[in-house]
C-alpha cells in the first residue's frame, strides 16, 4: 500500500517538477538575452542628426534665406557614407543631396543640395539658383498650392531619409520630416521614430 502511495505521490508531482525545471531554464536564458543586449549597447555606433531650419521662406529670390543642411554624428564612431536620398519636393522639383564620405564621431557635415526644376513641357528650367534648397522649398510650395494640392492642418511635409554605414559595413536608417508651416512659411526638419 505505501508502494502505491509513493508512485501515486511521485507521478502527481513529475509535473510540478518539471514546471519548476522549465522556469528555472527560462530565467537563465532572460538572464542571457538581458546580457547581450547590454552589450549591444554598449557597442560604439554613429547616430546622425540631420537638421535644417529657417524661420521663414517668405520673399522674392533674394530675400529668402539659404541655412545649411547639417548631419552632425552623435555618436561614438565615424558614420561611412551618409547620404540622403533624393526627395521629390512637388512633381517638378527634384533635389539631390551630396554624400559625406566620412563624418568623424561627433562631428558636423555641410550637405549641398542640388535642385532640379523641370518646365511643364517637360524641358529644364535653366533660370534658377540650384544650390538654394529654401527657395526649392518655397517654389515647391507654390506649385503644390496651383495644383491644388491641400495642406494638412496648415503645413506641408516631406519625409527626408538619411543613409549611412558605420565602419563595418552595417546599415542604418533614419526618416526626418521637412515641415514647411504655411501661415509663417517657417521650414524644419523633426526626427521620425522608427515603428
Amino acid at each position: 500500500m505505501e508502494l502505491a502511495v509513493l508512485c501515486f505521490r511521485r507521478v502527481a508531482a513529475a509535473p510540478h517538477e518539471l514546471y519548476l525545471e522549465q522556469l528555472q531554464e527560462n530565467s537563465e536564458r532572460d538572464s542571457a538575452i538581458a546580457a547581450l543586449r547590454e552589450q549591444l549597447q554598449r557597442v560604439p555606433k554613429p547616430r546622425l542628426v540631420l537638421t535644417y531650419s529657417v524661420e521663414s521662406l517668405k520673399g522674392f529670390e533674394d530675400e529668402v534665406s539659404n541655412p545649411p543642411i547639417l548631419l552632425h554624428n552623435e555618436g561614438d564612431t565615424a558614420a561611412i557614407d551618409a547620404q540622403i536620398d533624393a526627395l521629390q519636393l512637388s512633381p517638378l522639383i527634384t533635389v539631390t543631396f551630396t554624400t559625406v564620405q566620412r563624418i568623424g564621431a561627433q562631428d558636423t557635415a555641410t550637405i549641398s543640395p542640388r535642385v532640379q526644376i523641370r518646365t511643364e513641357s517637360g524641358g529644364w528650367e535653366l533660370d534658377h539658383n540650384e544650390r538654394h534648397f529654401g527657395l526649392a522649398i518655397q517654389r515647391a510650395h507654390v506649385e503644390l498650392a496651383h495644383r491644388n494640392v491641400k495642406t494638412q492642418h496648415g503645413s506641408r511635409r516631406w519625409t527626408m531619409t538619411v543613409r549611412y554605414h558605420d565602419a563595418d559595413g552595417k546599415p542604418y536608417t533614419q526618416n526626418y520630416d521637412l515641415i514647411l508651416n504655411v501661415p509663417t512659411m517657417k521650414a524644419s526638419t523633426t526626427f521620425v521614430p522608427p515603428q
